[in-house]
């Protein structure tokens, strides 16, 4: 509850993700004379929608800031980091995070804070970066972790907003046009969820019938759920 994850803690466990909610919007998205490359604009009911940093942000309460160096360096396996500490005989770029989350629900842990520290690795890569469990680790993610200070500072809003942006671009503007019939499909990695709950909170009448207010907090992605997947 220390770290820079902690509003993520209370999260309901059986939150449902909709990709339909996010796949309507994309089919609504129009271009903005001098909007800015960080920003999506929708046309939903008449009326123009914004999902830009400044929402992001009010949604997931990630810092933003100026992107560490450390996400470009090479990494270099060091005895006193949690690797070696738990799999020795594995190359990091080898490493899956099925297995990085077995040994964490095994417990056992050698030293106070690896509890913590392969934890946040996890919320890392699985939560905010949207990788599945059989996807290799985020390398760099290893050089962060292991200082939880600089962990803690570390810039994730501005990071996981960039990345969640790109997939939302990439994921449906790449998807199969040869197939004129059939089911459209595509991936989205990173944070799509907050682009869910950014939705709840402003466009009615595209998904009224399936949002159910919780609460009201000033972390609005604690404030809303869905009743069923869509």
């Amino acid at each position: 509850m220390a770290s820079c994850f902690k509003q993520f803690c209370q999260f309901l466990t059986n939150w449902l993700f909709s990709a339909q909610i996010i796949h309507n919007l994309l089919l609504r998205e129009i271009k903005i004379d001098g909007a800015s490359e960080n920003e999506l604009w929708f046309s939903v009911g008449g009326k123009k929608a914004r999902f830009g940093q400044r929402e992001f942000y009010l949604l997931t309460s990630l810092r933003f800031g100026e992107i560490s160096k450390i996400i470009n360096m090479p990494y270099v396996a060091n005895e006193n980091d949690i690797h070696k500490r738990y799999w020795p005989e594995e190359e990091a770029e080898d490493l899956k995070l099925s297995t990085v989350y077995d040994r964490f629900v095994a417990g056992n842990f050698l030293e106070a804070d690896d509890s913590l520290k392969i934890a946040l690795f996890l919320i890392a890569n699985n939560v905010l970066f949207g990788q599945p469990f059989d996807k290799k680790v985020t390398l760099w993610l290893f050089n962060l972790v292991n200082d939880l200070e600089a962990f803690n500072g570390f810039a994730w809003g501005h990071y996981v907003f960039k990345m969640t942006l790109h997939y939302l671009r990439r994921g449906f503007r790449s998807r199969n046009s040869k197939k004129r019939y059939g089911k459209v499909k595509y991936r989205l990695y990173s944070f799509p969820w907050a682009v869910e709950v950014w939705a709840m909170e402003v466009v009615d009448n595209l998904i009224d019938g399936f949002r159910i207010r919780l609460q009201d907090t000033l972390h609005r992605m604690r404030s809303w759920t869905i009743k069923k997947r869509s």
